[in-house]
């Protein structure tokens, strides 16, 4: 049986958490759906989106200030596994 792990966070996050959150992230094992809204790339460094090995399913809505580039680096890079990126601007 395959245990799979949902993130949903709820909390509202001000912009200067935002990488410490990523850096948070990048530590969960079975991480298989991550689900992040409202945020804002601004403070973000130029690490990018973090990277979850297990992470298959990626939703990212109204982030603002996010880059094409910051979403290709973060499909191109190797240890990526994700199957399916969602990016909604409504």
């Amino acid at each position: 049986m395959e245990l799979i792990l949902c993130l949903r966070i709820f909390a509202k996050i001000v912009p200067q958490a935002v990488p410490h959150l990523f850096r948070a992230l990048c530590s969960y094992t079975n991480l298989t759906y991550l689900k992040l809204t409202h945020l804002t790339m601004a403070f973000q460094p130029l690490n990018g989106l973090p990277i979850i090995p297990s992470l298959q399913i990626l939703h990212l809505g109204q982030v603002v200030f996010l880059q094409p580039l910051t979403v290709l680096d973060f499909i191109l890079d190797p240890r990526t596994k994700v199957h399916l990126i969602t990016v909604v601007d409504d």
